[in-house]
């Protein structure tokens, strides 16, 4: 017998040039043995994707094309061709369907019952023929969602990745991701369709299955209600069936809420134990209200009527520590607590009617008075006389423990009970944030989440997930919130879940997840159908993302739907409407925002007032542009005079330069961007050739100075005639931007300052241009020092990653970092003394720790992960030059008001240049590309002119255009 094609298994692996791979797929056509060695290449790649179908989100820089049991398939991935489409085969597919999402196909949406599979992976047998016939008649969206059906999740999202967008494409994306386990990035995929086509319901279906998986239960319902309206066979049904029960389970939460607090506050105030069925169902209210119920006890026999409670409750939560405050409690001296009792129950009685604010509270049937006017006096006595139980109580329920701290430290620590240990920790975290130490605050709440009660390990998460909104640290906000959501479900506690969706949805909106925030932010309003707070706030955030994606029209309506129930905007709509007065003007704005803008300013903390004066000069810099500049430039001094750390006041610094930017292009001022870019750095614009590059929602400025010192420039806004999903599209740009760029960079090297959104994106300045992103830093002067190179990494197990080798094979190594050593912290250690640096590594991105990318490297004493905060810390002494060989290395995280990456880390921690790019790299084609790059740089060449030389080759040669992705950061 003779042997199969050397090259066949580099073929699947894709790892041979066009001009290789096509000579493969000629002889494949004709040669049956090796049509069957990949036949057994593809059957056991798919057996291995459906058991690791639920792997984590991580890219990688090599994945394996693994297509169809058919050599006829493989056009679909390698021919560069295109084939006319042709009818699709009709198919009747069998039996019960085993995956939940829809897709497009048409053969493939017909409706079958749903039944998922048990212990095995969630697939639909779809024929070999069927597949072959799909990808001869060129049907590469039905051949998607078959893929999609079988199994083969990887390969269906390279077919449709390579298809024009559109709601079919958005749609199977969308499903793909539901198989994968990712509801998240299904949501938001969904969502992108709908956008497309309100009305496609494979779209509505997939976008009610991720709302309903993540626990969006009422928003899964209604969208369940959508789909059942266009009254689809089968379809419909099944729909009203899902959206009975979701109703049903989401309005019986919050009947089984209010039936649970109507029985604690019985337990607290008349001694009734709380029956098991709602203990179980909440118990972390309930272990809140038990320690209430005992602290208010008339006596010995009242409390011990609690202990089968606290016996249920420790049941559920493991120890005895519920039953251990019984016992205490059991044994105070009810004589002399008879003086304090009756104030005490008022003061109980004041806290329950003053949880009526969140449309949740007990329905109190006792005639006993509050305290009312004496609050505060009757809280000092407590705190000066009583004991320790009672001073807790007291200072948790009036929230006061902060102003109290040492006298509730000292009750915490003799009452001895881990359920008030850990509020204390909690405590002490918030009075780390108010003395400005937020790292300290950080770690406390990080050990509560770790190791107390479930219900404080919930309370923490929360306090964490808004410590990090605060410093903009928004996938950790994200995460936390989502953390907390699920504990606060588990425990029962639903006020808790309606201050953590709003948590959640906010952390989404400045993740630019607009589908998962307006999901989150949909679902509080839908449980509080009478709160004009959720209302308003869901209005204000849809408007927000509405003027990202330059639909002003549309964030009119929303904050007008905002605004419709009568309570001013926040400051958040108030920003929106001011950007819906830039992009679409109306009479009587300037009217309304200055009856925005009032309560604002009377409300707001100092650094909220320099924000409000940020958001009217923003709005009138094109009516009234003297009055809008020296409003925008007020609010940039008195930023900085209040230190400029918090991101409020970095926002309004890097929005108001940004805005004169543009302004001062449209007056065609174009020496005034080189300025103001300056004074913005607090230094000089570098000798040379410079360009700077801002783009303000719909409006496109750029001035190039060459290396004469003539300066340039263009202004144009660009209709907005497409749907945007953030911001302008690259196409839209290059055309403002290349006739300077060229014009400027010729005949030498081009320094481009460019923020958000650009900052980070290939493919806008022309092929032949040498040039590179400015990271804002200074630029340090090389010195001698080691080469560093990391590679060969024993990345962890559980990520599924296949071993990647160097690039630099063929150049002398100092110090070659690989297999387990290559951790974080040896690799870093490492690079003090560098004076090149190479990482041929795995990326990641959406880690849930960052918005940028990390470098998967060994599991080291603090995880895998090389994350930018990680970098930044680090001392770059030798000032190297650092290529990043890793997928999308060069991820910028979506914040408008700063550029924040691995480059931008590797900079600050003393890089003089960094190359990366923001997209996957295919190992094979990379390692060719990258090795003549390596060379260029060890002797020494400017990485811009080196990189510049090796793209416009490769592209003539090879014409992949992923090389226009790798760039140069300074």
């Amino acid at each position: 017998m003779n042997s199969p094609h050397p090259d066949v298994n580099a073929f699947f692996d894709q790892q041979l040039s066009a001009v290789e791979a096509d000579a493969v797929r000629a002889h494949l056509a004709d040669c049956a043995q090796c049509q069957r060695e990949l036949h057994a290449l593809m059957q056991l790649d798919a057996r291995v994707e459906a058991l690791e179908a639920r792997r984590p989100a991580t890219w990688k820089r090599v994945v394996p094309v693994v297509v169809l049991a058919a050599a006829t398939l493989l056009g679909v991935f390698f021919a560069t061709r295109e084939q006319p489409a042709k009818p699709s085969p009709l198919v009747q597919l069998t039996g019960p369907r085993h995956l939940d999402a829809r897709v497009s196909w048409r053969d493939g949406d017909v409706w079958r019952p749903y039944e998922p599979a048990r212990g095995a992976a969630s697939v639909d047998v779809v024929p070999l023929t069927t597949l072959a016939a799909l990808e001869q008649g060129g049907d590469r969206s039905a051949l998607a969602g078959a893929l999609i059906l079988s199994g083969s999740l990887e390969q269906a999202r390279r077919v449709l990745e390579g298809l024009p967008d559109s709601a079919q494409r958005s749609a199977d994306l969308a499903a793909a991701a539901l198989a994968l386990g990712r509801a998240d990035d299904a949501l938001e995929l969904a969502q992108d369709a709908l956008e497309l086509e309100p009305n496609n319901a494979r779209a509505l279906w997939n976008k009610a299955v991720a709302a309903r998986a993540l626990g969006f239960t009422a928003v899964a319902a209604r969208t369940f209600g959508e789909v059942a309206a266009l009254r689809e066979p089968g379809w419909a049904d099944e729909a009203v069936a899902q959206q009975r029960a979701l109703d049903e389970r989401w309005k019986r939460t919050l009947d089984v809420h209010q039936r649970m607090l109507d029985a604690a506050a019985a337990m607290a105030l008349d001694g009734t134990p709380m029956p098991d069925a709602l203990i179980r169902a909440a118990p972390g209210p309930s272990r809140m209200y038990l320690t209430y119920a005992l602290r208010l006890a008339r006596d010995r026999a009242s409390v011990e009527a609690l202990m089968p409670v606290a016996v249920t409750l420790d049941a559920l939560n493991g120890g005895d520590g519920a039953q251990a405050s019984v016992r205490r409690a059991a044994a105070a001296d009810f004589k002399a607590r008879a003086k304090l009792l009756p104030e005490l129950r008022a003061f109980f009685v004041d806290f329950l009617r003053g949880l009526s604010g969140w449309g949740i509270a007990p329905r109190l049937t006792t005639k006993e008075r509050g305290l009312g006017a004496d609050t505060a006096a009757f809280i000092d006595r407590v705190v000066t006389r009583e004991k320790n139980e009672d001073v807790v109580l007291v200072l948790l329920l009036s929230m006061q423990a902060q102003d109290h701290f040492e006298a509730f430290s000292r009750a915490v620590a003799g009452a001895d009970d881990v359920w008030f240990t850990a509020a204390l920790d909690l405590e002490r975290g918030k009075r780390a944030v108010a003395a400005a130490r937020a790292s300290e605050a950080e770690r406390v709440w990080l050990e509560v989440a770790r190791s107390g009660p479930a219900f404080r390990r919930m309370q923490a998460r929360e306090r964490l997930a808004m410590l990090y909104a605060d410093e903009h640290r928004a996938a950790e906000a994200q995460r936390e919130a989502i953390e907390a959501l699920a504990l606060a479900r588990e425990q029962g506690d639903v006020v808790a879940q309606l201050r953590l969706l709003w948590t959640l949805g906010n952390a989404a909106r400045f993740r630019n997840l607009g589908a998962l925030s307006q999901a989150a932010l949909e679902e509080r309003a839908l449980w509080q159908p009478e709160s004009c707070e959720s209302r308003r706030y869901l209005g204000e955030s849809v408007a927000t993302m509405e003027v990202a994606m330059l639909e002003p029209r549309r964030a009119r309506a929303a904050l007008e739907r905002a605004a419709s129930c009568g309570d001013p905007l926040s400051i958040v709509g108030a920003f929106s409407f001011a950007d819906v007065m830039r992009l679409d003007p109306h009479d009587g704005d300037g009217a309304k925002l200055t009856a925005m803008l009032v309560p604002l300013r009377t409300e707001a903390d100092e650094a909220q007032r320099v924000f409000v004066d940020h958001i009217e000069g923003r709005a009138l810099l094109d009516v009234d542009r003297e009055r809008g500049e020296a409003l925008l430039r007020k609010s940039i001094v008195a930023a900085r005079k209040l230190g400029g750390v918090d991101a409020m006041t970095l926002k309004v610094q890097a929005y108001g330069y940004g805005l004169l930017r543009s302004d001062a292009a449209r007056r065609g001022d174009f020496p005034a961007l080189f300025a103001l870019t300056a004074e913005e750095l607090g230094r000089p614009i570098p000798d040379g050739c410079v360009l700077v590059v801002e783009v303000q929602d719909d409006r496109v400025a750029v001035a190039g100075r060459d290396r004469s010192g003539q300066i340039a420039g263009a202004f144009q806004r660009v209709p907005l005639t497409r749907r945007h999903r953030q911001g302008l599209e690259a196409d839209e740009i290059s055309a403002v931007v290349s006739s300077i760029a060229t014009r400027t960079g010729d005949g030498c090297e081009l320094l481009v300052y460019a923020g958000y959104p650009l900052h980070g994106r290939g493919a806008w300045l022309p092929d032949a241009l040498a040039w590179s992103y400015a990271t804002g830093i200074p630029k340090r002067a090389a010195l001698p020092g080691r080469t560093v190179v990391v590679s060969d990494v024993e990345a962890p197990p559980e990520l599924g990653l296949k071993p990647l080798g160097s690039w630099s094979t063929g150049v002398p190594v100092d110090d070659r970092i690989t297999g387990a050593q290559a951790t974080p912290e040896r690799v870093l250690s490492a690079l003090g003394d560098a004076a090149y640096v190479e990482f041929d590594v795995h990326g990641q991105v959406n880690t849930g720790s960052e918005d940028t990318a990390a470098l998967v490297l060994a599991t080291g004493a603090n995880g895998h992960s090389l994350t930018a905060a990680r970098v930044a810390q680090a001392k770059l002494n030798r000032h190297p030059v650092v290529l990043l060989g890793a997928c999308r290395a060069a991820t910028a995280a979506p914040y408008m008001h700063e550029a924040w990456s691995l480059p931008r880390a590797f900079a600050q921690a003393g890089a003089r240049s960094i190359i990366a790019a923001p997209v996957d790299l295919p190992d094979g084609e990379a390692r060719r590309f990258f090795g003549p790059l390596t060379e260029r740089l060890l002797r020494g060449e400017s990485p811009a002119s080196a990189l510049r030389d090796e793209r416009v080759k490769w592209l003539a040669a090879n014409g992949a255009p992923w090389v226009r992705q790798v760039l140069v950061f300074e």
